[in-house]
């Protein structure tokens, strides 16, 4: 069954086109990667995936339904509810902790917990960095950081710009570890 797919699918930025047709269908489990140089468009279908943007024409269904249809608050709840992003840029809130970070992310979704935020960033070796500030972070550091909070809610799809750019061979290969665990816990309780 696919999880994600795309029909058809243009970014049009006036007479520009960001994507043209394009069409993409992504089974449940499957890791893709999408390569490309700069300008080619990887980031506006990542923000088009991730329900970020609407695309100028085409159909996008996730999950059996047709998210191309949808307004800004039913996205907002789509990628609240099924949807983990990981970004290039980390945008973390700069006056909240490490394990604080992580938690902003199960509130939108769920309840807070501190214990089970506390757990994944164990995971990506940030236990002891939790009551740290992101500045207080270094860039690898924060990226670990920004993983764990895209992964905390077991998301259906996650979705990743560079998501180990900053990380050292080591903690790349923990963190990908770490996020199949995530991705296989989310499928088990989807099916």
């Amino acid at each position: 069954m696919n999880v994600l797919e795309l029909e058809n699918v243009s970014m049009k930025y006036k007479e520009l086109f960001a994507l043209q047709d394009i069409d993409l269908a992504v089974q449940k489990g499957n890791w893709i990667s999408i390569m490309g140089p700069s300008g080619s468009g990887k980031t506006t279908l990542m923000n088009i995936i991730g329900c970020m943007s609407k695309p100028t024409s085409g159909k996008v269904v996730l999950d059996g339904s047709d998210i191309s249809k949808e307004n800004d608050k039913g996205l907002t709840l789509i990628r609240r509810d099924k949807i983990g992003l990981i970004f290039q840029q980390f945008h973390l809130i700069p006056y909240l902790t490490a394990v604080e970070n992580v938690m902003v992310a199960q509130y939108y979704h769920s309840l807070p917990d501190e214990v089970e935020a506390l757990q994944a960033l164990e995971r990506v070796g940030l236990k002891n960095r939790a009551r740290h500030l992101p500045s207080q972070l270094s860039g690898g550091e924060q990226q670990r950081l920004c993983i764990a909070r895209a992964l905390i809610n077991f998301p259906m799809i996650i979705l990743a710009d560079e998501p180990t750019g900053n990380l050292d061979e080591k903690m790349k290969k923990s963190s990908w570890r770490f996020s199949k665990n995530y991705t296989s816990r989310a499928l088990r309780s989807s099916l």
